[in-house]
Parts: structure tokens; sequence; C-alpha cells
């Protein structure tokens, strides 16, 4: 990205800060592992009180809520974490205030960062089932779509250095989701018109 590295030290303040970011790296890393394993016995529980065609729009919900789930980790952990680690590690109000954070606090940041953006990747399986439900129009998404540019490139903004390569790289993929729930609410609307149609014949 052409980002110089930034320095900074970590520190430990709490008897038993290193212990528990030592154990809360394991919980998250099986957490994020063990995601699609979650979510099959999940879906193997409720699946006995569904009619056929509820399990077929749920198996496909379920599939893209793991695909986009573990998309967003990767987004999240790969290219978030790191740019915004640099933009707050290289962030002084005054030269002779150093940054040195704290371990727990550390810890909590990045996975608040990484599940972040893999619960922010599920908006597409959202407005599937808003698109379902009527709340979530094809029409209304577009109208909304000026909002939806300013909202990514706001949010590029705060969690990158202030260089624009930088600022596109995590707008664009947040704006190709929306575009994506735009295509997803289009295909579930013209499923709801076919089959009103089917119905009233």
């Amino acid at each position: 990205l052409g980002i110089s590295t930034t320095e900074f030290v970590l520190q430990n303040r709490t008897v038993t800060g290193q212990f528990f970011a030592d154990i809360g790296t394991v919980v998250a890393v099986g957490l994020i592992i063990g995601s699609p394993l979650i979510i099959y016995y999940m879906w193997k529980f409720i699946e006995p009180g569904l009619y056929p065609k509820e399990k077929s729009g749920l198996r496909f919900s379920a599939v893209f809520a793991t695909l986009f789930f573990m998309l967003g980790i990767a987004f999240g952990y790969l290219i978030i974490t790191p740019l915004a680690l640099q933009f707050f590690a290289g962030y002084q109000i005054s030269p002779e205030i150093s940054n040195e954070f704290d371990i727990s606090r550390y810890f909590s940041m990045i996975t608040f960062w990484t599940f972040g953006v893999g619960i922010l990747f599920q908006l597409p399986v959202v407005i599937y089932f808003l698109a379902k439900m009527g709340l979530a129009t094809p029409n209304g998404l577009r109208k909304s779509r000026k909002y939806a540019v300013i909202g990514c490139l706001v949010l590029g903004a705060i969690f990158t250095p202030p260089d624009p390569i930088s600022q596109v790289l995590v707008a664009t993929p947040l704006l190709l989701l929306y575009e994506g729930s735009i295509w997803i609410a289009v295909v579930v609307k013209k499923k709801q018109d076919r089959e009103m149609e089917e119905a009233l014949r």
C-alpha cells in the first residue's frame, strides 16, 4: 500500500493481562475456525421445524452467511486492522506524547475490528431476509445508494491513514456489498412477483 511502518510499544498493566490476551486469542481463533460447524449445527437444530420450501431458502442463506462472514473476517484482519493500527500508532497530538498500547485494549480492538467487519459482511444476507419480508426493496436501496457511498468513504477515512488509496481500498468492498445487496433484493422481488402471478391465475 506504500505505507511506512510505524512501530509502537505494547505494555501489560494488569496481573492477568497477558494471560487473558492469550486465552482470548485462542477463543477468537477457535470461533472463527469453528464458525462453519457452529452454523451447521444451528441449521440441523431448526431444520426439522421447517417446510421444504423454507429449508431451501435457509440452506442458501446459511451457506452464504458462512462465506461472507469468513470473507469479512479475512478482510478485517488482513486489511482493516493493519491500516487502523498504522493510523492510530502514528497519530500524535504532540511529539512529547508517545503511543504505548495496553495489551488488553490492543487485543480488544483487534477483535472488535475483525469480528465487526465479519458482521458487516452479513449485509447481503440481512437484505435477503428484509427483502423477503418486504422491508427492503430494490428501489429503496437504489435511492439510498448515495448515502451508502458517503458512509463507506467515511468509514474508509476513519479507519485508514490519510491517503486516498487506503480509503478506496476499504470503501470499495463495502460498496460492492451494497451493490450485491441491491441485486439480491431484485432477485427476491422478481421471485415474489412470479409467485403472486401464479397464485392469481
